[in-house]
């Protein structure tokens, strides 16, 4: 209803609430009391009251101390456990290097305090991280770096500076030289002829490894032309010689004291070794030999027969797959490589080991290697269920090795065929009950038996549910709420919790049918209360009541009982 005000009233203006202002300054008063808040001049969230410096937001009770000579946290002190201070040093010898263990944290240095620590002895300026420290004697850690130039690891009272080895007690410049490899005395040369455990040369100057006796040098090493025995009889002729042969040539070749006929140690007739050749096979029996000038009767001067009953088996014989070394190579029929392999028989990589070979690795062997067999008849050897004797399924592969796969093989198991299923509509669901079974699809059937309606290709699991009282995707229900639901053929229901015929915009369900609890309209903006929605009337109580997104707006609709009459102003 709109009111009809007297003339007199016109210029009083309707209004719910008067607000307070914001001066130019930033200061807010306010519009209740007429009253002014307290100034924060510099921003920082403490007025007057409790920032000690109300011209630098830097300063206020929040803020951290730091070394700039200001109360930066306002606690009456400045300065003082500051978040920079440094830390000093105590130098109580004056060398410009601190005590690490005597420590104090200030914004200035504290008398007779420096800002380098690192000082191992603070009551002598010798010792300081900054000393000089050059001398290779002098065990002392001036520069405090916890080393020093001075070392004598052995022990031996010779400084490393001083001596060749500081890791050997025993090497020194007072040591005795020996013959070790070693430079023991330091003097710069090693192993030296007069070494204390140089050793004796003999002369060999025919070069046979034996020495003379009357031709000696002392020497750690052997020198050149000598040995260490003196054992040669005859130093100008290298055939004798201890190890020498006894010939019939009127010298003592072996040196021990007898001549040709003198020496009992050989048969001065002899020049010869000869072997026994029992099986006259031109090779002889290396057990069995004899020494003589001359040939003996049935004898040879090779001894390489392995088996001189036989003349048969020689050196010069076939190795053959016989269990016997006819070679006399120390290997028998496959462990010898000069084996005729044509007396054995032709091996075949068995892979998948299924017992049959492949055909185009074969090898003559007397007996079969490792990972072989001796059929070829395998179509796959790297599948151990793909040979002759397996059984043929639907793999896309020829299992049984007789050049049919699948379905063209008249031997396939039909137990591996999946089912195929009839469909009528052709939508790619078939019905319930298998009517083949076969590798590869056959015309007009489908391996899926879902379709609830073979004879309408628009009715099947993969369709869209439609509103039309029919079960369109096969799923036992007919026009139902689920994913598959068509929304061009449904409707958009809206909660009406508060039941003001008004519905919720945030609340809403796509169904065939309008749920219980639910409207067609969506345009309440509380459904939680009745009183408010679009058909409302606008009141002065803080709530958008008509729903038209203004709060106590001044419009046709508000309800002036509720709202508050203000007086005109001068000027109006």
């Amino acid at each position: 209803m709109r009111l009809i005000l007297p003339l007199a009233l016109s210029l009083l203006t309707i209004a719910c609430t008067d607000k307070g202002d914001t001066g130019d300054d930033g200061t807010t008063t306010s519009g209740t009391s007429g009253g002014t808040t307290a100034v924060d001049s510099d921003g920082d969230g403490f007025d007057t009251a409790l920032d000690c410096d109300d011209t630098n937001a830097d300063i206020n009770p929040d803020a951290a101390e730091v070394c700039d000579g200001a109360d930066n946290d306002c606690d009456g002190n400045i300065d003082n456990d500051a978040s920079d201070a440094g830390t000093w040093y105590t130098d109580a010898d004056g060398d410009g290097y601190g005590d690490d263990s005597s420590t104090e944290t200030a914004c200035d240095a504290p008398a007779g305090a420096v800002a380098d620590g690192g000082d191992c002895d603070d009551t002598d300026t010798a010792y300081n991280p900054g000393a000089t420290e050059d001398d290779c004697t002098d065990p002392n850690d001036y520069n405090c770096d916890g080393s020093v130039g001075y070392a004598d690891d052995d022990g031996d009272g010779w400084a490393a500076c001083e001596e060749c080895d500081d890791d050997a007690a025993e090497v020194n410049p007072d040591a005795t030289e020996l013959c070790d490899g070693i430079d023991n005395d330091c003097d710069k040369a090693t192993d030296e002829d007069d070494a204390a455990d140089a050793a004796t040369w003999y002369a060999d100057a025919d070069f046979d490894g034996y020495g003379s006796p009357d031709d000696t040098t002392q020497a750690c090493s052997v020198p050149k032309g000598t040995v260490a025995n003196d054992a040669d009889c005859d130093d100008a002729d290298p055939t004798i010689n201890p190890e020498g042969d006894e010939v019939c040539d009127g010298a003592d070749n072996d040196c021990d004291g007898a001549t040709d006929d003198e020496d009992k140690s050989v048969d001065l007739s002899t020049t010869a070794d000869w072997y026994t050749d029992a099986d006259g096979d031109g090779y002889g029996d290396p057990a069995l030999s004899e020494r003589s000038c001359s040939q003996p009767s049935g004898t040879v001067l090779d001894n390489t027969d392995c088996d001189d009953d036989e003349e048969d088996i020689n050196p010069a014989a076939t190795e053959i797959c016989n269990d016997i070394d006819d070679n006399c190579s120390g290997a028998t029929d496959d462990e010898d490589r000069a084996l005729d392999a044509s007396t054995g028989t032709q091996w075949f990589t068995d892979d998948d080991s299924d017992g049959y070979g492949d055909s185009l690795t074969g090898v003559w062997m007397c007996e079969a290697p490792l990972g072989t067999v001796d059929d070829d008849a395998d179509c796959d050897d790297t599948d151990a269920a793909i040979n002759p004797d397996a059984t043929e399924v639907c793999d896309e592969a020829d299992n049984n090795c007789d050049g049919l796969t699948d379905d063209d093989d008249p031997l396939l198991d039909l137990t591996s065929a999946p089912y195929w299923y009839t469909d009528s509509d052709r939508d790619g669901y078939g019905e319930f009950t298998p009517s083949v079974r076969a590798c590869d699809q056959p015309l007009g059937v489908t391996d899926d038996n879902t379709d609830c309606d073979d004879a309408d290709a628009a009715i099947n699991p993969g369709a869209s549910e439609v509103c039309d009282d029919i079960d369109n995707d096969c799923d036992d229900a007919i026009d139902d709420d689920d994913t598959d639901l068509d929304p061009s053929t449904a409707s958009t229901y809206y909660a009406d919790v508060d039941g003001d015929g008004f519905g919720d915009p945030d609340a809403s369900s796509t169904t065939c049918d309008q749920p219980d609890g639910t409207v067609p309209d969506n345009t309440d903006c509380d459904d939680d209360d009745a009183d408010i929605n679009p058909f409302a009337d606008e009141v002065c109580d803080d709530a958008d009541n008509d729903c038209d997104g203004d709060i106590d707006d001044e419009e046709d609709g508000l309800d002036t009982s509720t709202a508050a009459e203000l007086e005109p102003k001068p000027d109006e």
